[in-house]
């Protein structure tokens, strides 16, 4: 399956193509992770994120992993904002 989002009107980001990218590109990055680093790649935040940013902008298909990674993310980002207004959407009397 073809991603039909890559090509949106989003405004790239200028930065320097990196190893990460070429590797999503060729479908080498996503066997990589799978075989050796995914277990490891947990400890190393930075790292995670930007691999995870080259096989979504690089990968020629959609990666379930991909979208799982960015689901929890999201997740997360909404479960932090809802906790965080909680206090307003049910002030103390």
């Amino acid at each position: 399956m073809q991603k039909e989002y890559k090509n949106s009107n989003v405004i790239k980001e200028k930065r320097p193509y990196r190893v990460w990218d070429e590797m999503a590109e060729t479908d080498v990055l996503i066997e990589y992770m799978r075989k050796f680093v995914d277990s490891n790649i947990n400890k190393l935040p930075d790292l995670r994120s930007t691999v995870y940013d080259s096989l979504y902008k690089y990968s020629p298909e959609v990666l379930p992993e991909v979208e799982i990674f960015y689901g929890k993310k999201l997740y997360l980002t909404l479960k932090t904002f809802l906790d965080k207004i909680e206090l307003c959407r049910n002030p103390k009397q």
